[in-house]
């Protein structure tokens, strides 16, 4: 067992930005990848019987499982992204909007919208982005992972242009999403004096929320003209925003107009210097909007001073924000920089600026320092999404001789592998626009790749200097802008330290520590490198990415017969990153055997007691096994432990001569009937309580059920024979002890008959025996008797069971001259079989009443005709026999002084 020692400090190592492959360390230094995504892009309008969805897709370079759901909107679905397969989750506006109106009607007053955020969960990292694909019109954002989200915005977005428009109603909006319970949010509206927000709040009013994890706050202006930029926004906790407008003009005095939209990045993120990209095959400049996250902060453009804004974090336009052309004239690489820190938006020109195919369409642009050296990306993909022209602009430091540079790679999936080439040997070494100097002494240049798959998965990488992406597409009418990948380090803080782990305890089977981060930029993400992790579960209690400079975790083993580990990856918030290994290794152990697996006590009748044994074993040859705990797992009382030993006890390794095993006795007491079932529970030092071998037993009611017997009217002197049964309603065999002779000697036991040979004996389980009995009448009258049978099952008490005869003793018949009312029977009614209705026929010398009854052979009455006159001669009754069962049966005749008996026999 490993020693456990108070804060041991685990092995570490930092992790070098360059990347050789694919690994972890780089996938989480790529700010746009992670585990989970909340974010609600803001409404589009919509024209009815149109195509109109929002497609989410996402790629890995692991094959992770990936879910999207809206809980407020009862939306969950569940795919497995495979490494260089773009995976896509479709909804309906319906399930991933907050509201939803056509181009005419205004947006909702209501403003929170609870459960219903998008949220997307992976159980390894990914990357993902969302596309808003309506009718004639198209908007993407690359989405950002809880990771990197922040609690200070400036919304970025364009201004409402319904008085262009007649008749129309296309907000400026924004959407801000929950990631945690209780978060408070305070929103300052910005924009221009005109500005009014759907919540009637004027510009540079402030309102106070509080949401939740799922939450959406969808804000929009109301008003023709009014733009919702500069809008301040501060949380309590960390929250996604996404910005945009339902149909943008850019600039605000050309048409035509589309849906825009791009996720705003936090302040903390924020740099002083941005390279400003140009689009492909467009004529004009962008339009950009910047804002500051300082007061005065002064802004220059290619080296040139251009203005101050005066307010920082927001404000109206012209004092918060610049908004304008990016430069006049001919496209041109451009360069802003600032005394403090700026967020550069990009907006895309409409056509009728240049008369080129393209829409409107928006994204942020990524500072110099924010730049990465790798990312993963994905073109959109799906049919319905397709553009005809797809491009990543890649921003890059130029070689010596200002051509790319050889460190500059693209990676190409190809059956689930990264085939690597450089962007020079694909894409020619022509460096593309060269960029006016940041005064950082390199030279930057922007290189356009259009890609030749629309649905692969790409990725880029540098082993020396940083870069920036941005993806888009375009066709007529149409288009999509953002972000290619970002990192979203906290540039605010001043942290060059790497997080630290220390281990806090160690056992064989579990280890619990924590991680700091040093520095005080927060943890931004803690996860096990997929590919390392083995056997072992990894958890973090109450972690919410940018909020905590310290955290706790535990590791257990999942399988303790088996070696586990796993290699944890740490990041914070200014992107200082550092890694540490979980080891558990095999150690020497005991085995524990339990036989048998199942322990059938079997049919058991009701008070029994049964015994029986189970073996308990240590087959480990190197290490003693101790025995924590030994119970019944349902505890119901109907099995039990005898003798148990006092607990806990250690059995030694097998082999030796060791007494390695325990034979532990189980009892089961039978106290009613029913079927019953235990497990034996076992806890030891290798495991926590586990069930062995399984306890099964039935007891059985047992009853022993004797019919009485009733004989059939007998003449006297004459003997009537019948059988007296015993029925067994067990499943165990019932032992026969005696039958006494019945107390009246008309009757007399002649023989034993059935399953039942003699007394005592036994009768089989569900068997039938009996006693045959003899009734001699001597007089004409009523006979009664009993007789007692003495019995028992198994090892129950002995019992008495009463058996009841009766039977009738008649007088016997004279001639027709000595006693008056004399029948006969019709010699061929006497004849046998006879069928379902027989005639009865008969001749009486005098009249008289006569009844009739038929028996069968144990004395019960089948037929009964109540007596009635009859006149002298031949009398004739017939006898229904349809319900009875074939076989023998009496037919028996009387009248006053006299009677017959005669035998029938009923065929079928």
């Amino acid at each position: 067992m490993r020693a456990v020692v108070a804060m041991v400090l685990v092995a570490m190592s930092a992790c070098v930005p360059a990347v050789a492959q694919v690994d972890m360390p780089s996938m989480l230094d790529n700010g746009n990848a992670g585990v989970e995504f909340i974010f609600s892009m803001p409404p589009c309008y919509e024209q009815g019987g149109s195509n109109n969805v929002i497609v989410i897709f996402v790629a890995s370079v692991y094959e992770a499982e990936v879910t999207v759901r809206v809980s407020g909107r009862g939306v969950s679905k569940t795919k497995r992204t495979l490494p260089g397969k773009v995976t896509h989750f479709t909804l309906s506006p319906a399930e991933a909007q907050p509201f939803n109106k056509d181009e005419s009607q205004p947006a909702p007053i209501q403003t929170l919208y609870p459960g219903v955020a998008v949220i997307v969960q992976s159980d390894k990292p990914i990357v993902a982005y969302c596309l808003t694909r309506f009718q004639f019109t198209t908007d993407g954002a690359m989405l950002t992972p809880n990771s990197s989200l922040g609690t200070e915005y400036v919304v970025g977005s364009m201004a409402d242009m319904s008085a262009m428009y007649p008749g129309l109603n296309l907000p400026s909006e924004v959407t801000i999403s929950g990631v945690s319970d209780s978060t408070t949010v305070w929103f300052t509206l910005g924009g221009t004096s005109a500005t009014v927000a759907n919540n009637l709040m004027e510009s540079g009013q402030t309102k106070q929320y509080v949401i939740n994890k799922g939450d959406v706050l969808a804000i929009s202006t109301s008003n023709a003209g009014g733009d919702l930029s500069g809008s301040y926004i501060r949380s309590s906790k960390p929250v996604a925003v996404l910005s945009g407008n339902q149909c943008a003009n850019v600039p605000l005095d050309k048409r035509w107009c589309d849906y825009v939209v791009s996720n705003e990045a936090p302040i903390h993120s924020w740099g002083t210097a941005c390279h400003f990209p140009q689009l492909a095959e467009r004529d004009q400049n962008a339009w950009v909007k910047i804002f500051a996250a300082e007061s005065g902060a002064q802004v220059y453009r290619n080296g040139e001073y251009l203005s101050t804004l005066r307010d920082g974090k927001g404000g109206q336009a012209g004092f918060g924000y610049m908004d304008r052309q990016a430069l006049e004239g001919a496209q041109q690489p451009i360069v802003f920089t600032a005394s403090t820190s700026i967020s550069v938006k990009l907006f895309t020109p409409g056509q009728e600026l240049d008369n080129k195919v393209a829409d409107p369409s928006s994204m942020q642009i990524t500072p110099v320092a924010q730049y990465s050296r790798f990312v993963l990306f994905c073109a959109p993909g799906a049919p319905q999404l397709q553009f005809a022209e797809n491009f990543v602009s890649l921003v890059h430091a130029v070689d010596a001789n200002e051509e790319v540079s050889e460190d500059l790679e693209i990676g190409v999936f190809h059956d689930g592998e990264l085939v690597w080439s450089k962007i020079r040997d694909l894409f020619g070494v022509a460096a593309g626009g060269l960029f006016p100097s940041i005064g950082d002494g390199k030279i930057w240049a922007e290189k356009r790749l259009q890609l030749p798959d629309p649905s692969g998965v790409y990725a880029i990488r540098s082993s020396g200097e940083p870069f920036a992406a941005y993806s888009y597409g375009r066709q007529d009418y149409d288009s999509y802008a953002f972000r290619t990948g970002a990192r979203m380090i906290d540039l605010s803080v001043e942290d060059s330290r790497a997080p630290m782990n220390v281990l806090t305890f160690a056992s064989s089977v579990q280890q619990t520590g924590g991680i700091v981060d040093l520095g005080g930029s927060g943890l931004a993400a803690v996860r096990l490198i997929p590919e390392s992790a083995f056997n072992l579960n990894f958890d973090i209690v109450d972690f919410l990415p940018g909020t905590l400079d310290e955290i706790a975790w535990t590791a257990t083993v999942i399988d303790p017969r088996e070696a586990a580990g796993a290699t944890v990856v740490m990041i914070d918030r200014a992107g200082n990153s550092a890694t540490f290994d979980i080891d558990f290794l095999i150690e020497p152990r005991g085995e524990l055997q339990v036989t048998p697996p199942l322990l059938n006590f079997g049919q058991i009748i009701a008070a029994d007691v049964v015994d029986s044994t189970v073996n308990i074993a240590n087959v480990g040859t190197e290490a003693q096994l101790r025995i924590e705990s030994i119970r019944l797992e349902s505890g119901s009382g109907a099995f039990e432990f005898v003798d148990l030993p006092a607990l806990p006890l250690t059995l030694p390794p097998a082999g030796d001569g060791n007494e390695n095993s325990l034979a532990l006795n189980v009892r089961f007491t039978g106290r009613e009937a029913g079927d019953f079932n235990d497990r034996i529970v076992i806890a030891t030092d290798l495991e926590d309580e586990l069930p062995y071998t399984r306890l099964v037993a039935t007891t059985n009611v047992t009853t022993l059920e004797i019919e009485p017997r009733v004989f059939k009217p007998t003449v006297i002197d004459s003997t009537d024979t019948a059988t007296c049964l015993f029925n067994i309603r067990s499943t165990v065999e019932a032992e026969i002890l005696s039958v006494s002779q019945p107390d009246d000697p008309a009757f007399v036991i002649a023989r034993y008959t059935g399953a039942l040979q003699s007394v005592p004996g036994t009768l089989p389980p569900q068997a039938a025996g009996g006693v045959e009995v003899r009734f001699t009448p001597v007089e004409v009258k009523q006979y009664s008797a009993t007789m007692d049978v003495r019995y028992r099952f198994g090892r129950q008490e002995v019992r008495t069971a009463k058996v009841n005869l009766s039977g009738e003793g008649k007088g016997r018949v004279s001639n027709v001259d000595e006693r008056p009312g004399f029948f006969n029977l019709d010699a061929s009614t006497q004849s046998s079989p006879s069928g379902p209705r027989t005639s009865v026929r008969f001749t009486l010398e005098v009249p008289i009443a006569v009844s009739m009854k038929v028996y069968d052979l144990r004395g019960s009455t089948a037929v009964n005709i109540p007596s009635r006159r009859f006149e002298v001669g031949d009398n004739v009754v017939e006898i229904d026999m349809a319900r009875m069962a074939a076989g023998a049966y009496f037919l028996h005749l009387e009248a006053p002084n006299a009677s017959a008996v005669f035998p029938l026999v009923l065929l079928r």
